[in-house]
């Protein structure tokens, strides 16, 4: 299986990692492998199943180039990175026995990606002002008739108040007026 073209993705992420790349000059390199574990090859890796890893030169004591990708299927071999940006140079299949494929651990290695915002929270309703006008009318015209028949209730407690009312003396039941 061919590595599949991958040079507009690596634009792309450079192009969101200025850090990565220019002055200090002593640090250039760190900088791209840095760009190169954490971002690049786990990005490609989630189109592609995981296939992209670094290059790993063992006949160098283990060196890793901090510029090149590999695809692990073909074990085709890219530049990617210079010390200004992106770049995609094929160089085809690695012969060299001694120069091997080596992962990059996902999603340690990976900042998490930000979490998508969370939607906007539905607007309160709106209170149904004729309702809650026609509520206040219903509590208003029952306080009206309240008030209205307040004589009337007056009066009837009046007249209760002059009733004798019941008083048990001796077992018999008679009526005591009101003092």
């Amino acid at each position: 299986m061919e590595a599949p073209d991958r040079s507009a993705d690596v634009r792309r992420i450079c192009a969101e990692h200025p850090e990565a790349f220019g002055e200090p000059l002593e640090t250039n390199d760190a900088r791209r492998l840095a760009l190169l574990t954490t971002w690049i090859i786990p990005m490609l890796n989630e189109f592609d199943d995981h296939q992209w890893g670094l290059l790993r030169k063992d006949d160098q004591g283990g060196k890793i180039p901090c510029d090149v990708l590999l695809w692990h299927p073909s074990m085709e071999h890219f530049d990617v990175l210079t010390g200004t940006g992106a770049t995609w140079i094929p160089h085809g299949r690695v012969t060299n026995p001694a120069w091997v494929w080596q992962a990059v651990p996902w999603p340690d290695s990976v900042p998490a990606p930000p979490p998508d915002p969370a939607p906007a929270p539905e607007p309160p309703p709106q209170p149904d002002r004729e309702g809650i006008v026609m509520r206040l009318e219903a509590i208003e015209h029952t306080l009206e008739t309240l008030v209205a028949a307040l004589p009337a209730l007056r009066d009837q407690l009046r007249h209760i108040e002059q009733r004798p009312f019941p008083h048990y003396s001796n077992g018999w039941l008679t009526l005591k007026p009101t003092e």
